[in-house]
């Protein structure tokens, strides 16, 4: 007997929600993590809270070295390779080209 399906909407309890965030980030980095280790992959991983409040995971390299080198990647315009993005409300993969990320 496997867990059921849960519907992808908002948890209208502020509570509820809050204990999911925590229950799932926790996931969210240990997954980010064993890709990084598993694969000797550099993962960076970024997330605000419904709060404001930032968590972030960087695996491989720095977290400024990531972000370095994802710009480097993003702005170079002789791309061999295409870049992979996640959309937001999607499962799919798109080759899109993203938006600048500006840096402090």
């Amino acid at each position: 007997m496997g867990r059921g399906k849960i519907e992808m909407k908002r948890i209208e309890n502020s509570t509820s929600r809050q204990v999911t965030f925590c229950k799932r980030h926790v996931g969210l980095v240990k997954k980010a993590r064993e890709l990084s280790i598993l694969c000797d992959a550099d993962v960076a991983l970024i997330v605000f809270s419904s709060s404001g409040r930032l968590f972030e995971y960087a695996g491989g390299r720095s977290m400024s070295e990531i972000l370095q080198a994802y710009c480097d990647a993003t702005h170079n315009e002789d791309r061999s390779r295409p870049i992979f993005h996640e959309a937001k409300d999607t499962t799919d993969f798109e080759a899109v080209s993203p938006p600048p990320l500006i840096l402090p």
